[in-house]
């Protein structure tokens, strides 16, 4: 009577189409096979159409459960909405697992100070915030859309954002300006590990994102614009990818020479090493990607793969004193209005393989398209390893079926998956069913 009772709660509708939802398993009218009674030639017959009744009934119980369970929605944490006068009381109301979402014009600097937030999830596009944000000693979080600096004036801090000694941060479809005169800076991490940058907008900055003393970064998928200096700087750091990123339309001060990535390392600190750069373009008036400084060298097992230089510098691609390092599927091209033209430059090098790197020199050709980039399927050696565990670790977008194993998680099927499932064990049983029946022919 459980049973009954149970299927009574159902909705009306359910019961009247599905009346067999009405009884327990127990009661499903099966055919009896009796071997005894059976010619030999019907047995098996007989057999695949009580197994084809069997199992088209059961799969089409489950596909019912597996309904129900789909209409219920999933666990999750709670919003905690965050003003302008309200920060001290959203950050107390915050438990793991939940979403922080900001709304409104933030006057002045927020601050994050000494939390592991346990995974909590920033949803900042209802906010501007002009003054920035600082990250100190903060672990877990990733930050989600919103304007980060100002255009209209001068900001107290020349930095949109600070993070300094925190892990496992990420920003993640953001837009940092800069100031009026193009000497503002966008993202400076420093003594920082675990961190991601992707797909995100960065215009006006005198350096867009810089990385000082970090380690196991992903900068992926942004775009520079406007920079009067270098789009990423590494500085002293290690195991980081830095892949599709996008440098055009530079302001280069008088004297200045802006690359649209450049790695250092500086005295009484080990070289930085380990570093990807792969599929990154730069295209207008600035230097390519370059490792320089010859009085300490420059790097170690840096990789370039699969550039696009379009410059009117001479050093589309330079690793001064570089050792272990591979250049391969590099494009280098001057531009029609260049005064140089571009090298790919390793003075002092060590062990270094080259391969596949293509040169082109377009002075004076106007009418000239732009050679296209080859892009690289390279795969780094710390690959789904570096960049926050709160965003996606993929660093190339043309490898689709890369990217579940990037994310550092397995994929889990959805509800529907299941249903389908379901849906085809109820169809393969419906006709193994209808294949136990007689066919009837009219004469």
């Amino acid at each position: 009577m459980a049973g009954h009772a149970k299927a009574r709660r159902l909705p009306p509708l359910w019961r009247e189409s599905c009346p067999w939802l009405r009884r327990p398993i127990s009661d499903l009218s099966l055919p009896t096979l009796d071997a005894s009674a059976t010619p030999p030639a019907r047995q098996g017959e007989i057999a695949m159409s009580f197994s084809g009744h069997l199992c088209g009934r059961l799969a089409v119980r489950l596909l019912a459960i597996c309904a129900l369970w789909a209409a219920v929605p999933a666990m999750a944490g709670k919003i905690v909405v965050m003003t302008p006068t309200t920060i001290n009381s959203a950050l107390a109301a915050l438990a793991p697992g939940d979403t922080l979402q900001m709304e409104g014009h933030f006057p002045n600097r927020v601050s994050f100070t000494n939390r592991d937030f346990a995974g909590v999830r920033v949803d900042a596009s209802r906010a501007t915030l002009p003054e920035g944000m600082r990250l100190q000693n903060v672990q877990n979080i990733a930050f989600h859309g919103g304007t980060w600096g100002r255009t209209d004036a001068e900001t107290i801090d020349w930095l949109a954002v600070r993070v300094t000694n925190s892990s496992h941060v990420s920003f993640e479809q953001v837009t940092v300006v800069g100031t009026p005169n193009n000497r503002g800076g966008g993202i400076l991490t420093t003594q920082s590990q675990f961190v991601t940058i992707r797909d995100s907008l960065f215009m006006g900055h005198t350096t867009g994102v810089a990385m000082h003393g970090s380690s196991d970064i992903l900068i992926t998928g942004n775009d520079f614009r406007g920079n009067s200096s270098d789009g990423i700087q590494m500085v002293n750091s290690r195991r980081a990818i830095l892949s599709e990123n996008h440098c055009t339309d530079v302001i280069m001060f008088p004297g200045a020479h802006a690359d649209c990535i450049q790695l250092w390392s500086t005295a009484g600190n080990p070289l930085q090493s380990d570093i990807y750069l792969l599929n990154n373009s730069a295209i207008g008036d600035m230097q390519g990607f370059a490792s320089f400084d010859p009085k300490n060298g420059s790097g170690t097992r840096i990789t370039f793969a699969g550039n696009l230089a379009a410059v009117t510098h001479v050093h589309a691609l330079a690793c001064y004193g570089c050792s272990d390092s591979l250049f391969v599927d590099n494009v280098l091209s001057s531009l029609p209005s260049s005064t140089w033209g571009v090298a790919l430059s390793t003075p002092d090098g060590i062990n270094n393989v080259f391969s596949n790197n293509q040169l082109f020199d377009l002075r004076g050709r106007p009418e000239a398209p732009l050679p296209n980039q080859i892009w690289s399927f390279l795969e780094p050696s710390i690959a789904g390893l570096v960049g926050s565990i709160h965003s996606s670790r993929s660093y190339n977008s043309r490898l689709v079926a890369a990217n579940f194993s990037m994310s550092g998680d397995e994929p889990v099927p959805e509800p529907a998956t299941w249903l389908l499932l379901m849906l085809g064990f109820a169809l393969v049983g419906r006709q193994l069913r209808q294949q136990g029946r007689p066919t009837h022919v009219l004469a």
